[in-house]
């Protein structure tokens, strides 16, 4: 069975203090943690992070990767929305 239209997607939000600093749909969010580098793509599992002194990379349905030099940070991942907050 193929996979449902809102399930070939990821849904990212990236904030600081100062506001949203990029949100939109994504085919897969990069990184790494103190075990190591990762990637999230669609239909991935529940997951929550430390991000320490790490770049992020956004890689959008359409348009630039973007990526983000990230101090300190916390990702969430559920039902494909990518939540990371920055500053924390």
């Amino acid at each position: 069975m193929p996979p449902e239209p809102d399930n070939l997607f990821l849904s990212v939000y990236v904030a600081s203090a100062e506001g949203v600093l990029w949100e939109g749909a994504a085919q897969s969010v990069s990184s790494a943690n103190r075990d190591g580098p990762f990637d999230v793509l669609p239909q991935h599992a529940r997951f929550i992070t430390m991000l320490s002194d790490t770049p992020l990379t956004v890689r959008p349905l359409s348009g630039d990767t973007q990526t983000f030099a990230l101090r300190r940070a916390v990702m969430h991942v559920r039902d494909n929305t990518v939540a990371v907050y920055v500053g924390i």
